[in-house]
């Protein structure tokens, strides 16, 4: 029971697929092959093996839908054309001022089997055929949609070139997905907000209707792509708006403390412009001037020769010519003597206005004679102020590389200084441990402690007349073991440590020293008035 039930939804997959592009006989056809093959397989067959023609697809299906004509592909699926492009186009809503906010409507729920594969397709398509994205979001239920937002407003008339697209998702284990993109305007909240903010800042700068300001932060990233359109940007409508953007961050209040630095550098490229601007316009009037020249010299050319064309026809008309011709041709020399004279007054008149003006934009007016003078004075003393800074600020320049080669030089002693110093504080430091090695590296305890009474016992008595007899013949100090052998020798009993602590009582006789003696410290003791 179980087998036959697989078989029949099998079947049923396979021939809902196939009648969505084969006509009945061949669907018939295909099918029949089919059940004539053999059993159906097992369930877990179609994980095992390859097959470019899996679920149902028959060769021509597969084949013809890359080789349509139009066919638009993508990394993980296939876009076909429409049929009727405007049917598509038509069924659009009317476009909200400001949207760039568009929405994949009517998705349908087989299609909804992995959101995150469908999303990265929408992804895919819309960045390829619009533009930069900011937003892709898929609304899953049963209204499914995807709403993309791009960057740009641009890119939303791009993306709806793909309306009415049918889209094709193949899938190695999964039946292939066929359906529609229908595309429509999304009305966004953002979108609605940035569009009246925009439309508050053209008033603001009081730009022409229909001119809107892109509203971007102002940052160290902006200003330099805008830097750079400034400097390589040759077309006008891009440099008309990075004006326009100029305008939009100071009106706003983007400039601090912090990217002032920024807003003096983009000014700086502003006032190359407008010294590029200058040398253009003065161009563009010799220009003028040369062809204005030049129109001169040919109307005068035309004017020459229309007057010897007038002089020749009205020669014509002598009796010794006019008698010889008949009345149509004396007709027609009437005709072009009339024309030719009209030509050359025409000629004459427009030469004497086109002088005219060429004499008025090269003369300079009565009254401004005295204003260019004035101006011509204020230049020529700010340019010999200029100079005169230039030299001083050559000096100053002189005078600081001089005071900073004597630094340079004072520094160089400096270290030569401080080098010796180090030598001989090295010197130094080794004399002193050679001293130290020669000394034992004696410590005196107490050296300078007034003198103190203390209370000792016979045998006490004792070892200190012995050790001060003993240390006598021992003028650079012995060491405990010394001492305590001389004692047992002279049959005296004391106990382990006693002989430090008793000639630790009197500070003023004996010290105590230490001495490297093969990588090891001893301790030994000494007569204070010895040393």
């Amino acid at each position: 029971m179980y087998r036959h039930d697989q078989r029949q939804v099998i079947e049923s997959r396979q021939d809902l697929d196939h009648r969505l592009d084969l006509s009945h006989g061949q669907d018939l056809d295909h099918r029949q092959a089919q059940r004539r093959s053999g059993p159906v397989p097992n369930r877990f067959a179609r994980y095992t093996s390859f097959d470019k023609y899996r679920n149902g697809k028959s060769p021509e299906r597969a084949v013809r839908d890359e080789d349509e004509e139009g066919v638009l592909f993508f990394q993980d699926c296939i876009l076909k054309p429409p049929r009727n492009m405007e049917s598509a186009r038509n069924q659009l809503s009317n476009r909200p001022p400001g949207c760039r906010t568009i929405t994949v409507a009517r998705i349908p729920e087989f299609a909804q089997f992995k959101m995150q594969r469908l999303e990265a397709i929408f992804r895919d398509i819309f960045a390829t055929n619009g533009g930069p994205i900011d937003i892709c979001r898929m609304r899953p239920g049963r209204n499914c949609s995807c709403d993309v937002r791009f960057q740009r407003k641009e890119s939303v008339d791009l993306a709806l070139l793909v309306n009415g697209y049918q889209i094709v998702i193949r899938d190695e284990l999964e039946p292939t997905i066929r359906f529609t993109i229908n595309l429509n305007y999304l009305p966004f909240r953002e979108d609605q907000q940035e569009y009246q903010a925009q439309k508050e800042m053209a008033e603001r700068l009081e730009l022409r209707p229909g001119q809107l300001p892109e509203l971007i932060p102002f940052n160290a990233m902006n200003a330099d792509k805008l830097s750079k359109k400034l400097k390589e940007s040759e077309d006008q409508a891009v440099i008309m708006t990075c004006f326009i953007t100029i305008r939009t961050w100071i009106e706003a209040g983007r400039i601090n403390d912090m990217n002032v630095q920024k807003l003096v550098g983009i000014l700086l490229l502003l006032s190359e412009r407008l010294k590029k601007s200058t040398v253009e316009k003065n161009d563009l009037k010799k220009e003028m001037r040369a062809k204005r020249a030049k129109f001169l010299d040919a109307l005068d050319n035309m004017m020459k020769e229309s007057e010897q064309l007038a002089s020749v026809f009205r020669d014509t008309k002598k009796q010794n010519c006019w008698d010889r011709l008949t009345g149509k041709h004396k007709k027609m020399i009437d005709m072009w003597s009339t024309h030719a004279k009209d030509l050359c007054v025409d000629i004459q008149q427009t030469f004497r206005e086109h002088r005219k003006e060429a004499d008025r934009g090269d003369a300079v007016p009565p009254g401004m004679e005295a204003k260019f003078k004035e101006k011509e004075k204020v230049i020529a003393i700010k340019e010999q102020e200029v100079s005169s800074g230039k030299k001083t600020i050559e000096s100053l320049q002189q005078q600081l590389w001089e005071m900073a080669k004597k630094n340079q030089e004072k520094g160089d002693k400096l270290m030569v200084a401080e080098k010796e110093l180090k030598e001989l504080k090295h010197e130094k430091e080794q004399r002193s441990k050679e001293t130290e090695v020669k000394l034992g590296k004696r410590r005196r305890l107490n050296y300078d402690m007034e003198v103190q009474t203390a209370q000792v016992d016979y045998v006490e008595g004792r070892i200190l007349c012995l050790v001060s007899s003993l240390l006598r013949c021992y003028p650079e100090g012995a060491s405990v073991d010394v001492l305590e052998k001389y004692l047992r020798s002279q049959k005296v009993m004391f106990e382990h440590g006693e002989i430090d602590a008793i000639l630790a009582k009197f500070p003023q006789l004996f010290c105590m020293f230490f001495i490297n003696d093969n990588g090891k410290n001893v301790k030994k003791w000494n007569m204070t008035l010895k040393r």
